[in-house]
């Protein structure tokens, strides 16, 4: 199932909805973040040994992909990066669940 977040970037903030932590299914879930505003580029940051983030402009939304996140059996949680020209860094939670 591919879980949506939408980006907002502008001088003063990067932020993100939801603000709370994605939860994905482990070996299931991917994320999709996608800019709210037109022609808006931003990088999403990973942690090492986590999916490769793929970001492409779909008309004039500038959409990132990443997943499924495979890796551990048990509930985890780790921060990622959000990151875009003249907008200060944003760290937001990922919450990865193993399958039940």
């Amino acid at each position: 199932m591919k879980k949506d977040v939408s980006v907002t970037v502008t001088p003063k903030e990067i932020t993100v909805n939801p603000t709370t932590a994605i939860r994905l299914k482990k070996n299931e879930d991917t994320i999709e973040w996608a800019s709210t505003t037109k022609d808006q580029q931003f990088t999403i940051v990973l942690p090492p040994g986590e999916p490769p983030v793929t970001c492409a402009f779909q008309g004039k939304t500038w959409i990132c992909q990443a997943g499924p996140f495979q890796a551990g059996t048990t509930v985890r949680k780790f921060k990622y990066d959000i990151t875009a020209p003249n907008a200060p860094l944003l760290d937001p939670d990922i919450e990865v669940f193993p399958e039940a």
